[in-house]
């Protein structure tokens, strides 16, 4: 009769080791134990040592039991072991569900994406070709010609804008996918070589004789059309950033344009983009875009207050503003679990400080010393941060 492992560790007489194989021998089977004419196999598991005789649970008869070495486990049930250690650690709450689906994929030797990574790369790749491209021209365009550089500049723009209107799917507020892998890539590239050919034609021929401000209003509304209409947010990026722009020149225009306008200003900008994208978002138009609004909208409002911080006779005031936007952005980026508002949080709030901190101080040495241990020390509290939230967006 096989007993439970339970009752073997409750008994008075504490167990040798693990018993893998354990009986309770009754007088028939003592009998033919102890006849060696008549012996009697009693299974045990792999590799056992010695046998122990006792009353291990105290009713009386005698229990067998097989002390065993330890076998190695299959392979399959070290998997097993570690997918179910990792779902008690989400029941614990010690890890979310997505790390815990992702780290069972890996114990499963599963393949796992490397969208994000490619998808940068990709990106970058393009960049880099138009920056290569902007460079050509302008070390080249003399030998080249107007004809030939606006030539080629004209036939991949309209190369790559009729790719994306001739594959893009009907429009709809809801996120969609891109139709094609290298749609979106194609739509990025289109979008830089407009601002290239455009900032060609402006210095050749002077069409719009300096007003750049003009220009880059008519690029910000054209990027935010085709971010809207192919759902791509690297070019509502390149829309907000446009817009900025043009909200920074027609500033300059102006009688007074002293620091602290721009600094208003750039308050007043990212405040407006930040309620656009509210309301984009209530009106569920293209919902998912209210996280790039955000983005640009804190980076800029960052950016005045720490220039506040750096250069108003009114700094301690500015410092004090830039403490609460550091505690507002930490608080919805850990209410939210987006990871970029806890870093503009840790690395703005971090730039303010030390200023104020280091603003008068004229030894070399301490400054160097601070700057690496208090960025070591910036650098260790992010990736654990970084840790507890997982891959970040």
């Amino acid at each position: 009769m096989h007993e439970t492992l339970d009752a073997i560790k409750t008994t008075r007489y504490p167990p040798l080791a693990i018993p893998l194989a354990y009986r309770t021998i009754d007088q028939s089977i003592r009998k033919e134990v102890l006849n060696l004419n008549n012996s009697v196999d009693l299974s045990t598991d792999s590799g056992p040592v010695t046998p122990v005789v006792a009353d291990f649970n105290g009713d009386g008869k005698l229990d067998l039991v097989t002390v065993d070495n330890a076998a190695p486990r299959p392979e399959n049930e070290r998997a097993m072991t570690i997918l179910a250690r990792l779902e008690l650690w989400k029941e614990q709450g010690a890890i979310s569900t997505e790390q815990q689906a992702h780290l069972a994929s890996l114990s499963r030797g599963e393949p796992f994406s490397l969208s994000l990574e490619l998808n940068l790369l990709l990106y970058a790749g393009v960049l880099a070709f138009v920056a290569g491209l902007g460079w050509t021209i302008s070390t080249w365009s003399q030998q080249l010609g107007d004809v030939l550089v606006l030539t080629i500049l004209s036939i991949i723009l309209t190369a790559s804008f009729w790719y994306c209107f001739s594959r893009a799917p009907a429009w709809s507020a809801a996120e969609t996918a891109a139709p094609t892998p290298i749609f979106d890539y194609v739509l990025y590239l289109g979008s830089l070589v407009w601002c290239v050919e455009l900032a060609y034609l402006e210095n050749r021929f002077h069409v719009l004789s300096g007003q750049w401000d003009l220009y880059l209003l008519a690029t910000a509304l054209l990027f935010f059309f085709l971010a809207y209409r192919f759902d791509n947010r690297f070019v509502l990026s390149l829309a907000l950033s446009s817009l900025a722009g043009w909200f920074g020149l027609t500033i300059s225009h102006w009688p007074s344009h002293q620091d602290a306008a721009y600094r208003q200003y750039a308050l007043l900008y990212s405040l407006l983009i930040g309620i656009a994208g509210a309301i984009l978002q209530r009106l569920k138009l293209k919902s998912h875009f209210f996280t790039t609004y955000l983005n640009v909208a804190a980076n800029v409002l960052f950016w005045a207050i720490v220039s506040g911080v750096f250069y108003s006779r009114d700094h301690g005031l500015w410092l004090v503003g830039l403490l609460i936007a550091c505690a507002a952005s930490l608080v919805w980026g850990l209410k939210r679990r987006q990871f970029a508002f806890v870093a503009y949080a840790a690395v703005y709030g971090y730039v303010g400080v030390s200023w104020m901190l280091l603003r008068n101080a004229s030894d070399g040495t301490f400054i160097l010393t601070y700057f690496v241990l208090t960025a070591i020390a910036m650098i260790v509290m992010l990736v654990q941060i970084a840790r507890r939230f997982g891959r970040p967006e």
